[in-house]
């Protein structure tokens, strides 16, 4: 790789975070938003009597991502917008230079490119992606859902707001944080065996080292096994947009010594002096309280279903069914 080369690369990844990274911030604190059923008062139909109402919601009740990008730019400005940018900068060029060295064709995203190393390379390549995805998301995540304003250049003190001094101790407990592993895990064990699997099956001319003689539609029209593959593509969203959204509100969940009973025992975190908030007044989104976590992806499941409905686990579930369609035509 020459330096131009190098250049145009680390280029296109800095214009293309610029880009998104407003369009991932707003969809991610979306989806993470915290906004449990409540009970209230209500007013009847006569007027003056008072009623139980279970439609209320306790937290910043956000219905879409538009919405979200509004009250984001109300609260914190065009600043708040691009929270999360150093992380998902510095991570994206990473990323771009480890798919260019292991990943044939170079500029495939790397979460769902195949290795061109064959079955093995496949193998170590999916549990690298997954030991990679896990601090990274925890880091991005965090960054763009803090209240806090953090200083692009200095690391060190914007790593002291989003871990805790456990977490800053012992950095490899982010690999425990309940669930979020495993949710990592499923997503790309999908990618790498569901979806290659229904493309060898159904478009094997999309396939490496295609024959003629593969796949169950050979006799038919080609073009009945690209549509049934796009509709398989498309019903993808039913299993991944749910381990997104709890992968996302694992992230957020730091961890915290614990005590003797294996109990997280939060601790007040002293922050440092002159830290600013992002907003004056509100927080942009409602957090659930750390007293209270998640213990693992199905806790998480149950307890998001039984708080706050099952549609909030398809928060945003066409920007999935989207990304999956288009991964799975790379």
């Amino acid at each position: 790789m020459d330096f131009s080369t190098l250049l145009a690369f680390f280029l296109s990844s800095a214009i293309t975070v610029w880009l998104i990274v407003p369009i991932v911030g707003v969809v991610t604190r979306f989806r993470i938003n915290y906004t449990p059923k409540g009970v209230g008062l209500g007013e009847t139909e006569e007027g003056d009597s008072q009623r139980l109402s279970q439609d209320m919601r306790v937290g910043p009740v956000v219905n879409s991502p538009l919405a979200m990008f509004l009250r984001v730019k109300r609260i914190e400005g065009y600043q708040g917008l691009y929270k999360g940018l150093m992380p998902l900068l510095l991570t994206a060029i990473l990323q771009h230079i480890l798919s260019y060295i292991f990943i044939s064709g170079g500029g495939t995203s790397p979460r769902y490119a195949i290795s061109s190393q064959g079955l093995w390379g496949t193998i170590l390549w999916c549990f690298f992606i997954v030991i990679w995805s896990i601090p990274r998301e925890i880091l991005v995540n965090r960054a763009i859902c803090t209240p806090h304003k953090l200083p692009w250049l200095n690391p060190r003190l914007a790593l002291r707001v989003l871990f805790t001094s456990y977490e800053r101790q012992n950095p490899w407990r982010l690999y425990f944080t309940p669930g979020i592993a495993l949710a990592q895990a499923l997503h790309v064990i999908y990618f790498f065996t569901v979806v290659r699997g229904a493309r060898s099956l159904f478009v094997p001319s999309f396939t490496p080292g295609y024959r003629s003689s593969w796949g169950v539609l050979r006799g038919f029209w080609p073009f009945v096994g690209f549509v049934v593959y796009i509709l398989f593509l498309c019903l993808g969203f039913i299993v991944l947009c749910p381990l997104e959204v709890l992968a996302a509100r694992l992230s957020v969940q730091r961890n915290h010594y614990r005590s003797a009973g294996g109990v997280p025992a939060p601790v007040q975190e002293e922050l440092p002096p002159g830290l600013e908030y992002s907003g004056e007044n509100e927080d942009v989104i409602g957090l659930r309280d750390e007293d209270q976590p998640y213990e693992g992806l199905l806790d998480a499941m149950r307890k998001i279903v039984e708080e706050e409905g099952w549609s909030t686990l398809y928060r945003a579930f066409y920007l999935t069914l989207f990304g999956t369609v288009f991964a799975g035509l790379t």
